[in-house]
């Protein structure tokens, strides 16, 4: 299978490419909510612990296994076996531990975002690599309750706002979380694709 990644504002590129038998599968979205003034970290949800950075392999496996549970549904999007996430994490510059958080209820871990400094250097903005909340722990606004904390870390750390991307095809409510956060799309990107046959 063959994808290729077209920003919308391309009006030659998708003729070139419906042309040659590709068709759009899905969108991806880049949000972003800008920052007008500091912003408050949220209060944290009754009955839920809030842990900050995953320093340790029983932490980071415990990130690994919501993300895994999580994203279940969506086998595209499935991390990588434990150890090439986490090598891939590791290999990264803007990346650091330090920028996971961890919910958790009852002594499990059940939400996560992973964060980095992938759009610092252009965009001065933090960016939200994964948001994962397992589905039994969902409906409890978890999701904007981490989505808020990164809003509130990335503001205290000087940056103008807080950036990241979404598939329009992801069967949870996620654009519509986003957008109830306060973040826009700021750059749409269609997603073409061809099956190709073997010879």
């Amino acid at each position: 299978m063959l994808r290729v990644g077209v920003i919308r504002q391309d009006r030659l590129l998708p003729q070139v490419l419906a042309a040659r038998g590709f068709a759009v599968a899905t969108s991806i979205q880049r949000m972003r909510i800008s920052f007008d003034g500091p912003v408050a970290a949220p209060v944290v949800p009754a009955g839920v612990v809030v842990r900050q950075g995953a320093p340790d392999e029983v932490t980071r496996r415990a990130v690994h296994g919501v993300l895994m549970e999580a994203f279940a549904e969506q086998p595209d999007a499935l991390p990588r076996p434990y150890d090439e996430w986490a090598a891939s994490r590791e290999s990264r510059s803007t990346f650091d531990w330090s920028q996971v958080t961890i919910v958790e209820i009852d002594g499990q871990a059940v939400g996560v975002t992973e964060c980095n400094d992938n759009f610092v250097s252009t965009d001065n903005c933090g960016y939200v690599g994964r948001l994962a909340v397992i589905p039994s722990a969902r409906g409890r606004g978890l999701a904007k309750f981490l989505l808020r904390t990164a809003f509130a870390t990335d503001s205290a750390a000087g940056r103008d706002g807080t950036i990241l991307h979404v598939d329009t095809g992801n069967p949870t409510p996620a654009v519509a979380l986003y957008t109830g956060v306060g973040m826009r799309p700021d750059l749409i990107s269609d997603i073409w694709q061809r099956t190709m046959q073997p010879a």
